[in-house]
Formats: structure tokens, sequence, C-alpha cells
């Protein structure tokens, strides 16, 4: 059986290449890797987690490692930002998700986690990328706040996060919630995934809804993603060339600032102030 491509799909912010076609009489997804990396083989054995506990996910139809392929499930093109009043089935799902994969620790299936570094690498995502926009950012001052951060952060109770879990990543098809592209699953803060949802700049549900906790714990979380995301917005606009993250810098920024509201981080704060204060998109 042969695949039959039919359309080219915008790659996001993703190195990976999707087709929409048809194979063995159904609609599915071509999903091509660069490589055969941690990614490939996550995705694959997180899907079979996945169906084993009930989460809806795109099922996987057909591997092909020799040519780095793989066929999944069409779900159509309904993503969450799409559909912002199932705001309630998604928090439902999420909900659903954390109750589906708790354990008493991390997994044994699980090989990723929230640990000191990698929290650590995602702050300095953001350091490193306001830098490149030319921003004056004294580490020695702020560096020990963000230890802080992430040290308060691995206190938090650990859960089984999907780690991207933004509107673009749940699918609405047939009624129904489903996620996608869960393969960085990792063991981390139970408000992560929650804070990812709640200040996802690519919708707008921090300004219309109230917060899902009001915990400190949820605004340390919250803190930790909002610099992840905007250290990957600015990589893909000025680093990878896709300029149509630039729009959601700002978004990021000023929803960050929200959040050091409600936390002790002075120089990061600061800092934080002076570029919403001074940052154009041009």
């Amino acid at each position: 059986m042969t695949f039959v491509i039919e359309s080219s799909l915008s790659q996001a912010g993703s190195s990976r290449i999707y087709q929409r076609g048809h194979w063995n009489k159904e609609k599915v997804l071509k999903c091509v890797y660069t490589e055969l990396d941690q990614d490939w083989f996550d995705f694959i054995k997180i899907s079979k987690k996945l169906t084993e506990v009930q989460i809806k996910h795109p099922q996987i139809l057909k591997i092909d490692s020799n040519q780095k392929f793989m066929l999944i499930e069409d779900l159509g093109s309904t993503r969450f930002r799409d559909y912002i009043d199932c705001q309630p089935k998604v928090y439902a799902a999420l909900n659903l998700w954390q109750k589906a994969l708790a354990y008493p620790s991390k997994p044994a299936w699980l090989d990723r986690e929230f640990d000191l570094a990698h929290l650590q690498w995602e702050t300095q995502y953001a350091l490193d990328g306001l830098k490149m926009l030319g921003f004056n950012v004294n580490e020695s001052k702020i560096q020990p706040e963000l230890l802080d951060l992430a040290q308060n952060v691995l206190l938090h109770k650990q859960v089984v996060c999907h780690r991207d879990c933004q509107s673009e990543n749940i699918m609405v098809y047939n009624g129904d919630i489903f996620w996608i592209d869960y393969q960085g699953v990792r063991w981390g803060s139970v408000y992560y995934d929650w804070a990812s949802l709640y200040w996802d700049p690519y919708t707008k549900i921090s300004e219309t809804s109230d917060p899902p906790f009001l915990e400190l714990s949820f605004y340390e979380a919250s803190c930790q993603r909002l610099m992840q995301a905007l250290g990957a917005y600015i990589k893909l606009s000025e680093t990878d060339g896709k300029v149509t993250y630039k729009k959601y810098i700002p978004i990021a920024l000023n929803r960050l600032n929200i959040v050091l509201e409600k936390l002790n981080y002075p120089m990061t704060k600061n800092l934080v102030l002076d570029i919403v204060a001074n940052y154009t998109n041009e």
C-alpha cells in the first residue's frame, strides 16, 4: 500500500515534515523525521502508554524506520486555539491526563524529567534570547533568583507532564479532545502543564478567565514555563527565520510580567519591566 500525498502542512515550530494524504483508504498524516532521535522513539513509546490508559491521541498506523517516517491518524485541522469555547473540555482532559498517568514516583517507562539542569536550561534559554535581541542582561544578579525558582519548582508535587501543553497541541475532533506532539513528555511539576495552558500566548485564556490555581507554586511553574516559551519564540523568529512567532514575544513578556508580580524575584522583575517598556517588534 502506497501513501498518496494531498498536501503539505506547516511545520510550525517543528523540524519534522508533515503531509496529509491517503493510505489503505484512510485519511492519514505522514510525519517525516530528519533522524531517528529520542523524540522518534519516545513518540512511539508514549503513544502505546496513552492507548493503554485510554487517553485520546492520534493512533500510529505504520512505522517505517528505514525511511524515517510514520503514518498517523488524521484528526483534521481544528485545534484548541481555533475553538476556545471548548476550554471546559480541555481542562477536563488535562485532569484526566493527570489522573490516568498518576504515579507515586517517576515510572520506569519515562526517561525524561524536569531536573535542575533542565529547569535552568529553560530560563537560560530566555536570557540568551533577550541578549540576542540586544537587551542588557545582568546574569550575575538574575541567576541566583532563577536558581531559587528552579529549586522551588522541584519541590512541587511531581507528575507526568505533557511538557508542551498549549493550544496548538490540543486537537478538537468529533467533539472530543485529543493530545498531539507529546514526545517530550517528562516528570515534573503538577502545575507546569496548567501554566502552559493558562498563559498560552496563542490564546486569551488568561485575559478572560481566572487562574486554575491561586497557590504560589502555580506562579512559580508559570514563570518557569513562560521563560521557556519566550526563549522559543525568540529563537524561532530570530534564528530559524520563522517570523510569524515574533508577535508572540511581547505577549509572553507581558504575561511573564504579570506572573512576576506574585513572586519575590526583584532583579528578574526589573529586567522584564524594562524590556516590556522598550521592546518593539521592529
